[in-house]
This record gives C-alpha cells, sequence and structure tokens, in this order.
C-alpha cells in the first residue's frame, strides 16, 4: 500500500539531536553549515561557536548513545570578550572554502578568520567606510562567475547595496 511506504519513508527522516550543546550565552541568531559539509557555524550577538559535525560525542548522539556534551569551538572569543560593546552582525562560512569564516562586527569591519589554523586570530579583514554614516546589516557572497566569487556584497540599514571585491581567503584556488 502507497501510505504504508510513506509512512516507512517519513519514519527514516526522524529529526535526531545533536544535544546537548553547552548553553549559549544568548539567543542564536543564525546556523549554517561549511562549504565542505565538515563544520557547523552557530552564532549570537555576542558569540561565535563551530560544531565539527564529525566529532565522536555529535556521532555518539546521533547514534542514540549518552554524551555529556558536543564540544563548541569559539572563534573571535578574545576579540569580542576584550570589546564589551562590540556584537555580531552577521556570520557565514565562504563559499570556496570550507575553513574561511567571514564576520562583520557592529564597528563596521569585516574579518576574516582561517578556522583550521587559528579560532582567534584573524587573517586579514576590511575596516568598511560607507558613506553617510550608512551601518551594514548583513552581507553575502556573489556568484561563482569570474571575480564575483570574490565579491561580498553588503546590505546596508537604509536599503542601499555595496560591493567588496576582491576578498580572496587566503590559500583559496582561484581559477585560472
Amino acid at each position: 500500500d502507497d501510505r504504508d511506504v510513506e509512512r516507512a519513508r517519513l519514519r527514516a527522516f526522524r529529526l535526531r539531536t545533536a544535544q546537548p550543546l553547552p548553553k549559549l550565552s544568548d539567543a542564536p541568531v543564525f546556523l549554517e553549515v561549511s562549504p565542505g559539509q565538515r563544520l557547523l557555524l552557530v552564532y549570537t550577538r555576542r558569540a561565535v561557536n563551530v560544531v565539527e559535525l564529525r566529532n565522536e560525542a555529535l556521532l555518539a548522539t546521533s547514534a542514540g548513545k549518552e554524551v555529556t556534551a558536543v564540544p563548541l569551538l569559539s572563534v573571535a572569543s578574545t576579540l569580542l570578550e576584550r570589546r564589551p560593546g562590540l556584537q555580531v552582525v552577521h556570520a557565514q562560512w565562504h563559499p570556496y572554502s570550507d575553513g574561511h569564516l567571514l564576520i562583520l562586527t557592529s564597528d563596521d569591519v569585516l574579518r576574516v578568520y582561517d578556522t583550521v589554523k587559528d579560532l582567534q586570530e584573524m587573517e586579514q579583514h576590511v575596516t568598511l567606510s560607507l558613506p553617510d554614516g550608512k551601518t551594514p546589516v548583513s552581507f553575502a557572497c556573489g556568484s561563482p562567475i569570474y571575480w564575483e566569487r570574490f565579491t561580498v556584497f553588503l546590505l546596508c540599514d537604509d536599503g542601499s547595496i555595496f560591493a567588496v571585491c576582491p576578498l580572496v581567503p587566503f590559500g583559496c584556488p582561484v581559477p585560472g
């Protein structure tokens, strides 16, 4: 019967809990899997965290075994602790690198972190000097066409859009 097949298919897609995660400092804002599907980004306004998707705790949890916690790796925590008023506006993976994370902060700086090499020291940064007091509220990486792959589009609070190019993570392959 078709309904039995559908019920069996739905049972195969049960939600698996990857808990418990350590308690976050405040409400989570965004969740994204890295391009290589190896890392998971979860950030709040005051913290940027990465979870290794193939770690033992997560694998044990998804297999139904008891686990104490899935470890969170903190990115840029030294910077955020030193500057209590600084907030994370947006963060996301660079689409052409499995370990490079872009973080836009409330001081209008776009920072690049190579999470494979160092979680605390940024690899590079761009201080945004936008006209007329515009404030960036989000960003998106460009499409894979030509130099657009190394373009970051900034969305401002008044709806205007600006582009930063090139922003190339160190070690990122550049097509010939």
